[in-house]
């Protein structure tokens, strides 16, 4: 194995979509494939509460994601699934550049505006649902500019195996044994 992921796959998407819950049913079904994989949700790598003068946090995810690869790729990872909602352009080049031989699969989930305000409205209180529906539109704008992706997965009527299933087709991983 060496010192970079066999294959990245990106999640992102706009709040709601289900990126992190996705990722999870991903990693879950590489398992099952018998590809070692790490699922990441890149907003944990980057949480922190340092003043608000700290403008970094794209540079911390991918910083921290660098030493946790060190350590996934210690004990037996291949593949990386991330999930993360990128607005901007700058920090999927870094992602690249920081793995410049991995082929890296970028996904965006998307959902209707009704899928999302009942997923929202299960986890958020009534004053975050209000922020996130009004950030949900301007994300989709940005995300719409930005065509970061490699493909487009609608999730409404699919469930979250289905979901999951689709983009594990996207990317072309092979479980081992099956080449």
């Amino acid at each position: 194995m060496g010192n970079e992921p066999e294959g990245i796959l990106l999640i992102t998407g706009t709040v709601g979509t289900g990126k992190t819950t996705i990722a999870t049913e991903i990693g879950a079904q590489l398992a099952a494939m018998n590809l070692h994989n790490a699922v990441v949700d890149l907003d944990w790598l980057g949480w922190v509460n340092v003043g608000n003068d700290f403008n970094g946090y794209d540079q911390l995810i991918i910083q921290n994601l660098v030493s946790a690869w060190q350590n996934y790729r210690t004990i037996g990872v291949e593949y990386l699934v991330l999930a993360r909602a990128f607005l901007q352009r700058e920090p999927v080049d870094i992602l690249l550049n920081t793995f410049p031989n991995t082929p890296m699969i970028i996904v965006r989930l998307t959902a209707s505006k009704e899928t999302i305000k009942k997923r929202l409205s299960q986890r958020d209180s009534a004053e975050t649902l209000r922020e996130h529906l009004a950030e949900m539109e301007v994300m989709n704008q940005i995300m719409d500019g930005l065509n970061l992706e490699n493909a487009i997965v609608n999730n409404d009527s699919l469930s979250e195996k289905e979901t999951a299933s689709q983009i594990i087709h996207i990317t072309n991983w092979r479980g081992k044994g099956s080449e």
